[in-house]
C-alpha cells in the first residue's frame, strides 16, 4: 500500500486488537471501552503532530508516548492507572483536559515526564489518587502545567525529581494544589522556580 490510500476505520495492528477511525476534526479516537494495548497501538501508529480523542467513559492508564507532537484530548472521560496513566517521552506532547487521571491509590505518578522530554503541556485536567500528579524525571527544555486541579495524592502535586534542570520557558500558571500529602511542588531538581 502506498499514497493516496483512504482508510476508515483503521486496522491498529495487523491482526491487531481493533480499528480506530477519525473524528469530525480528523481526530484519531480512543474507541468507548479500549484496552491499554488497543490504545498503545493506536498511539504508536499516530503520525507526528496528530490528536487522539477519548471517546467516552472510562479508560484504563498505561500509554507510552514516543512521538512527537501528539495531543491527547480527554473530553471529559476518567483515565485510570496502569503504571502511569502516560509516560512521556517525546516532544511538544500535550494533554488537555477536561477530564480526571484518577489513579485509585497508585503508587506511581500520573504523568511521567522524562528527560529529552521538551515542551510537555498539560491542561485543565484533574489528578488525583497517585503517588505524585506530575513527576519530571529528567532535564527537559520548555515545560507547561496550566489549570489544573491536582489534589488528594500521596507524595506531591509536582515533583521535579533531583538532577532534572529546566530550560527555556516554564509556566506552571493558575493549579489548584490542595490536599497532596507531599507539597503542591516539590523541586529536587537544578531549576529555582
Amino acid at each position: 500500500v502506498s499514497a493516496n490510500v483512504d482508510y476508515n476505520p483503521w486496522w491498529t495492528a495487523p491482526g491487531g486488537p481493533g480499528t480506530s477511525s477519525t473524528g469530525s476534526g480528523g481526530e484519531l479516537i480512543f474507541p468507548a471501552g479500549s484496552s491499554t494495548s488497543s490504545m498503545q497501538a493506536i498511539v504508536d501508529c499516530a503520525a507526528p503532530n496528530s490528536t487522539l480523542l477519548y471517546e467516552s467513559g472510562s479508560y484504563p492508564g498505561g500509554l507510552i508516548v514516543n512521538t512527537n507532537g501528539l495531543t491527547f484530548k480527554l473530553n471529559t472521560v476518567s483515565v485510570g492507572p496502569g503504571s502511569p496513566a502516560f509516560t512521556i517521552n517525546a516532544d511538544d506532547v500535550t494533554i488537555l483536559g477536561p477530564g480526571v487521571l484518577n489513579g485509585g491509590g497508585s503508587t506511581d505518578p500520573a504523568i511521567l515526564v522524562n528527560g529529552g522530554a521538551d515542551n510537555f503541556m498539560l491542561q485543565n485536567a484533574q489528578i488525583t489518587g497517585w503517588a505524585n500528579a506530575v513527576k519530571l524525571a529528567g532535564s527537559v527544555n520548555s515545560f507547561k502545567l496550566i489549570s489544573n486541579w491536582i489534589h488528594s495524592n500521596s507524595s506531591h502535586g509536582l515533583w521535579v525529581d533531583s538532577g532534572a534542570t529546566l530550560g527555556g520557558v516554564v509556566t506552571i500558571q493558575g493549579n489548584l494544589f490542595k490536599v497532596n500529602a507531599g507539597n503542591g511542588v516539590q523541586n529536587d531538581g537544578l531549576f529555582p522556580f
